[in-house]
């Protein structure tokens, strides 16, 4: 099966560009502390940044998996960093984070395989694992 990826149209990506932005936005309506507040903030910027590289580049795989382990980052960032009492900032951060870190495994995956069915175009003795 031919999958064929083109720029700006992986809803995945979307989907962690809307979580990232909502991270990065969420002290504006969110009581937290300083600290909570900035880790939503830089981890969400970032997120941000990842996705729309990701969309621009569809098929090139770090970003992908760079915006997973940024979601992870942000998951477990209220246990490092040690926010997770103030409760509206990790409620958050475990969200945005999770959504983030699945939604850019799902866009790796999606990704992988385009890589593979063009690699078995351009060469028909190409053995995908």
């Amino acid at each position: 099966m031919l999958v064929t990826v083109k720029a700006w149209r992986s809803w995945q990506n979307w989907v962690a560009v809307a979580a990232g932005l909502y991270a990065a936005l969420s002290p504006i309506w969110t009581p937290m502390g300083r600290l909570g507040g900035m880790a939503l903030i830089s981890g969400g910027l970032m997120i941000v940044a990842a996705g729309v590289l990701s969309l621009g580049t569809p098929i090139v795989l770090v970003m992908n998996w760079t915006q997973t382990a940024l979601g992870a980052a942000v998951f477990i960032s209220p246990w490092v960093l040690m926010y997770s009492d103030s409760l509206g900032a990790a409620i958050t951060a475990w969200i945005t984070g999770l959504i983030a870190a699945v939604v850019g495994g799902m866009a790796s995956m999606r990704s992988m395989k385009a890589r593979d069915s063009e690699a078995e175009i351009h060469n028909p003795n190409y053995d995908a694992l």
